[in-house]
């Protein structure tokens, strides 16, 4: 994925005392999980390399790890007995929950772009309408709308005509 979005969950719930490691190797695992054929999500976690680049102790790192892999009996997810991570080979993790929160994340998406979608149509929607009964003649030369790409305080169609400028 390259990018995850962190839930507010993540900060109020099991996972809170258990320590800066177990969170930001959570944070990496939102991140970098990867969809597989079959639709689960995995991460590689090598613990050396984690090491490195959160400036921990790698037993730390361990243990952090081995705490998203164990049950979580106060999980609000009760899927594989609340754990966040199954480990697959020595460096490979499926992400339990990966599939359930990039739907959430899918349908965000979607959401938002059915609402661009949507102010786009309600825009040109009501330019057709202001165009008036009948009429050929656009928006922008009766002066209802201001000219396209026009710099703030640049005066209307109708103001230039007024003042001899434009003419129909």
């Amino acid at each position: 994925m390259m990018y995850g979005r962190l839930f507010k969950t993540m900060y109020d719930g099991s996972m809170v005392g258990k320590g800066f490691a177990a969170f930001a190797v959570m944070g990496f695992v939102i991140a970098n999980q990867q969809p597989s054929a079959d639709g689960e999500f995995w991460v590689r976690l090598n613990t050396t390399n984690l090491s490195s680049v959160f400036g921990e102790p790698e037993k730390k790192i361990e243990e952090a790890i081995k705490f998203l892999c164990s049950p979580d009996p106060k999980s609000t997810t009760p899927a594989e007995e609340g754990r966040r991570l199954a480990q697959i080979t020595n460096f490979d993790y499926r992400v339990v929950n990966g599939a359930h929160y990039a739907r959430i994340v899918n349908e965000e998406k979607r959401r938002e772009q059915f609402r661009v979608a949507q102010t786009k149509y309600r825009a040109e929607a009501k330019l057709k309408r202001r165009k008036g009964p009948g009429s050929s003649e656009s928006a922008y030369i009766k002066g209802d709308i201001p000219l396209p790409n026009s710099p703030a305080g640049t005066p209307s169609a109708n103001e230039l005509e007024g003042a001899g400028g434009a003419k129909n």
